[in-house]
C-alpha cells in the first residue's frame, strides 16, 4: 500500500484492522507503521490495561494515571470525523522529545489547552 491516508482523511489504509479482532470489544489497534511480528505482519498495539496477542486479556493491577491519560475513549469521534481532522507533520517537525524547560508540552500548546478547557466549563 502506498500512503496511509486517502484523500478524505479516511484511516482505512492506516489501520489493519483484522489483526485486533478477537472479540467484539477491540482494546487495541494495528497500523502499517506500528509494530511488526518477525517483521513480516503487523501486530496488535493494545490500549492501557490490556495484552495479548489480540488485545484481549484485561491486565489485573492495571492502575487508573491521574496525572496523564490516554485519549482512546475519543477514538470512536475523532474516526467518525477523519476527513475534518487529518493531518500531515513533515518528518523534521520538532524532532524531540522535549522543550527547553524539559517538559514534553509546549507551554503554548498547554495555554491553548487550558483556554479551550475553559470555554467548555459549565458555568
Amino acid at each position: 500500500m502506498q500512503g496511509f491516508y486517502n484523500r478524505r482523511g479516511g484511516t482505512d489504509k492506516v489501520m489493519i484492522s483484522h489483526i485486533c479482532m478477537s472479540s467484539l470489544l477491540r482494546h487495541g489497534r494495528a497500523y502499517l507503521d506500528g509494530l511488526t511480528l518477525d517483521g513480516k505482519e503487523p501486530v496488535c498495539e493494545c490500549h492501557s490495561c490490556y495484552g495479548g496477542p489480540q488485545c484481549s486479556e484485561f491486565l489485573t493491577g492495571c492502575a487508573a494515571n491521574a496525572d496523564s491519560g490516554d485519549p482512546y475513549f475519543l477514538e470512536p469521534f475523532w474516526m467518525q470525523h477523519a476527513s475534518k481532522s487529518a493531518l500531515v507533520v513533515p518528518g523534521w517537525h520538532r524532532m524531540s522529545y522535549t522543550f527547553a524547560d524539559q517538559s514534553y508540552i509546549s507551554a503554548e500548546l498547554e495555554r491553548h489547552i487550558r483556554k479551550l478547557h475553559a470555554s467548555l466549563e459549565m458555568p
